[in-house]
This record gives C-alpha cells, structure tokens and sequence, in this order.
C-alpha cells in the first residue's frame, strides 16, 4: 500500500490532536473536548534558520523501516529523525528557486520526493526518487 507523505502528516497530527483516542469518536471530531494527554515535540526545529516542515513519510519496509523522514521545503533537503534531532539525508544537486513539495514511500523503501519551481534553476522541477 502507498501512501502520500501528506496522508501520513494528516494521520499523525489526527492522532496528536485527539490523542489517538478513537478518531471516530463523535465527542472528539467535534472539538468538544480534546485529550488531556500531553504531546511531545519530536525533533524541535528553528524557523530562523529555515526551518519549515513540508513533509513526512515513515517507510514500513527494509532498510528504513519505520524510521522518520521529513522535509524542510525552502531549504529542499530530506531529513532523517535521530533522537530528538535530525540528520541530512538528501538533497538535489542545485536547490536554487526550488521548493520541497512533499514525501511518499514505496514498498521497496524508496523515498520520492515533489520539488517544484519558484523560477530559474539548474535542477528540474519534478519527482525525485530518494534510494534507501
């Protein structure tokens, strides 16, 4: 099964917000009263330094598995969660006027990456493929 780095940010912050206490409770997709349950910071990033989160993806096969990847999208970089930090993990040969879109995996651990335009650069906009 693939699933878009989009779909999983979506889940995790559903499970974060109502403290994964059963998404189809009535009570809790109303709002009405949320979990009492305190959420951690994973990895805490500094804005300052560009420092914004564009996707995720958890990749459930060999060699990641179930390691986090994410995305800083100005800075086009993927990164790979290690502790409660971050290391780089990959990134395209010319980051200039590019953004980073967004993450998926695949069943072999594959990860591809959306970069798209902002205006000239020497790397193509497009899908990029990320080895294990």
């Amino acid at each position: 099964m693939r699933t878009s780095g989009f779909a999983i940010a979506c889940v995790i912050a559903g499970l974060l917000t109502y403290g994964g206490a059963g998404l189809a409770d009535d009570t809790a997709r109303s709002g009405e009263q949320a979990s009492s349950e305190q959420v951690d910071v994973l990895v805490a990033l500094n804005p300052a330094a560009g420092e914004f989160p564009e996707g995720i993806t958890v990749p459930s096969s060999d060699p990641q598995r179930n390691r986090i990847f994410f995305s800083f999208a100005p800075r086009v970089q993927v990164l790979r969660v290690k502790g409660s930090s971050y290391e780089p993990w990959a990134m395209i040969a010319d980051p200039t006027n590019r953004l980073g879109l967004g993450l998926a995996t695949d069943d072999d651990g594959h990860i591809y990456w959306a970069i798209g335009a902002l205006g000239p650069g020497s790397s193509p906009p497009g899908i990029y493929k990320v080895p294990p």
